[in-house]
């Protein structure tokens, strides 16, 4: 309402133009590790981090369903 009103501080996000480019690596250095070692407090840190960093791909995946929604907004099945 802001946006609409012009009394916005921030720009609006455009989600369809969010984008990973290091998260993957950490994500499955963090998983494998805690896949390892399992047990104890190195396991449980290394799972929990997992846990953790699939958050933006989460994210990601409704960045991508945003684009591909926008592009076939105007198209009839």
């Amino acid at each position: 309402m802001l946006t609409q009103a012009g009394l916005a501080v921030r720009p609006p996000i455009d989600i369809g133009k969010l984008s990973l480019r290091c998260g993957s690596a950490v994500l499955m250095v963090a998983g494998l590790a805690g896949a390892i070692v399992r047990e104890g407090t190195l396991g449980i840190l290394c799972l929990n981090c997992a846990i953790v960093l699939i958050v933006p791909f989460a994210f990601l995946g409704l960045a991508t369903i945003h684009t591909l929604a926008r592009r076939r907004a105007g198209e009839m099945y």
